[in-house]
């Protein structure tokens, strides 16, 4: 570059310097005219001042903007309202974020929703405001955005441990179950992050875990506990990427025993993916988890009844004494609880004989589990029937006295000119409600007997 060229390039950036200074100066003062003169006299240079605003240390000259007229013409000027925007967010100045949103308001919407940029810096954790992630959500952000790459922002979140920001999404309407498409650009934020696709917040919470997992304590601490959040906000357990794993088997490829003991323990059904029942008993006895091996054998017992009419065994306990007698130990509990319901019902009335045992299970002690199924049914020979005289009667009467009351009092009701018709017609009408305040008095007396069952069944 020769001195004259230099000089040039030079004189230009002075140039931009002082339209930018005075550009900042007009929209300060709230001059609309003098900013549109600044934009008329010098487009030569405009795009380049513009583009200068835009960047991501330029100035943030929307943010500003006092009024929605500047801010409109700004806006049709070029001047980003998403970078401006993020450049309030990187700054955590909600204030800032109110007032580009407010002056903006015609388009903060839309822009919110096209531009996941503001949502993604605000839930980044090293410029985490959740006031800021909630109150652009309020506004149209959309909590199930992708980002320029074809992201999820949760997933994306999760990938690079950002934990503050993901719970925010979360808690502001991000479906904790979105499934990802092949995306090849997690590769680098995650092991074998090409190949992904059908993943879930689960999936990518499990790897990262892995991830951390003997190098940084504190890190797969912080994951662990995130886990645990994504199951008590309602995280599938179940559903299968493009390999077939469920989160269970990804677990158990990653060798992360508190995360299979975890999902276990939540509900996750063992017989769904790669990994059945058995497998997971036998990652439990080669890998020596015995807490594992118990949740399984409890699995494996509650699920598949054959077991509890034969004396034999999974081969795989012939070596592993604990777990053998704890299989003894616990199918001798179940068929307990299989004799206690014997002919029993659910008090819903679907007639189904399995005891209640998935969702307590290692939970509760075995007495604790008796008292519940005792509680849970009631014999299906003193069940109150379906229908039966006494209903029939009920309904009847209440569906008679109706009808005949509408059609004496109809001359009272209507007045003296109401007709033989008139009378036949509420009559109807009356035992149509007669009928109706019958069976809803057939439902309350059955309540009180159920009631009055399961009080003589503890």
């Amino acid at each position: 570059m020769n001195p004259e060229e230099l000089q040039k390039i030079l004189a230009e950036n002075k140039k931009k310097d002082s339209v930018l200074k005075k550009l900042l100066r007009a929209v300060k003062e709230n001059d609309l005219e003098k900013v549109k003169s600044i934009f008329e006299k010098n487009s030569s240079i405009i795009k380049d001042v513009v583009a200068e605003i835009n960047s991501q240390n330029g100035t943030n000259l929307l943010g500003y903007a006092v009024d929605s007229k500047m801010a409109k013409y700004l806006i049709e000027k070029g001047i980003s309202f998403s970078a401006a925007v993020t450049k309030a967010v990187r700054r955590r100045d909600l204030e800032s974020v109110k007032s580009i949103c407010q002056v903006s308001s015609l388009i903060a919407k839309d822009e919110l929703q096209q531009n996941p940029e503001p949502l993604q810096s605000a839930t980044y954790d090293h410029k985490f405001n959740d006031k800021i992630a909630r109150y652009l959500i309020e506004q149209g952000a959309n909590p199930n955005a992708t980002d320029h790459l074809g992201r999820y922002l949760l997933h994306l979140q999760i990938a690079k441990s950002n934990f503050k920001g993901a719970k925010a999404l979360i808690e502001n309407g991000t479906d904790v179950n979105l499934i990802n498409q092949g995306v090849k650009s997690y590769q680098t934020l995650i092991m074998g992050g090409s190949e992904l696709k059908g993943e879930t917040a689960l999936n990518f919470a499990i790897r990262i875990y892995y991830k951390h997992k003997d190098i940084d304590n504190q890190k797969s601490d912080e994951t662990l506990k995130f886990i645990s959040y994504l199951i008590e906000q309602k995280a599938n357990l179940n559903i299968k990427d493009c390999n077939e794993m469920v989160p269970l088997d990804i677990a158990i490829f990653h060798n992360s025993p508190k995360i299979v003991e975890l999902l276990i323990k939540a509900g996750a059904d063992l017989n769904v993916g790669r990994e059945k029942a058995e497998g997971v008993l036998k990652y439990a006895i080669t890998e020596g988890h015995i807490d594992i091996g118990k949740a399984t054998i409890r699995y494996i017992l509650e699920h598949d009844s054959h077991w509890l009419t034969t004396s034999n065994k999974p081969d795989l306990l012939n070596d592993q004494q604990e777990l053998s007698n704890y299989w003894d130990e616990y199918k001798a509990q179940v068929k307990e609880l299989h004799d206690i319901v014997g002919d029993r019902i659910y008090l819903t009335g679907d007639r189904s004989t399995r005891p209640i045992m998935r969702t307590v299970s290692g939970f509760l002690d075995h007495e604790s589990r008796k008292n519940l199924v005792k509680s849970s049914f009631i014999s299906s020979a003193e069940a109150p029937e379906n229908f039966c005289p006494r209903k029939l009667a009920v309904i009847s009467v209440a569906a008679i006295t109706c009808a005949l009351a509408l059609y004496f009092l109809a001359p009272l009701i209507i007045g003296s000119s109401a007709g033989i018709g008139t009378q036949l017609a509420l009559g109807a009408v009356g035992a149509v409600v007669g009928g109706g305040i019958g069976i809803l008095t057939n439902v309350a007396i059955d309540q009180c007997y159920v009631n009055s069952a399961t009080q003589k069944a503890d």
